[in-house]
């Protein structure tokens, strides 16, 4: 993924994406074309590296792994009791 991070919100997303290694953070005032397509060939894996595909394989299957929305309230309620 190739984010570009320049409000509050969106920043700390692509910060956080480029921690995980899933993704390229560019800046939006700043970033030329060529930059852009740099970026997208990298993350696409353009030259054989992969890395940021098999982050991104693994950060879904660590998300499939999550709770589903219908057992949130059991968990907020065991929260509630701690």
């Amino acid at each position: 993924m190739a984010t570009f991070g320049r409000r509050v919100g969106t920043r700390h997303n692509a910060d956080r994406c480029a921690e995980l290694g899933v993704g390229v953070v560019l800046d939006a005032l700043t970033a030329t074309p060529r930059a852009i397509a740099d970026a997208v060939d990298t993350v696409d894996g353009v030259g054989g590296d992969y890395r940021y595909g098999r982050a991104a394989g693994d950060l879904a299957v660590e998300a499939a792994r999550q709770p589903r929305p219908q057992h949130l309230a059991e968990l907020d309620g065991l929260l509630d009791h701690a």
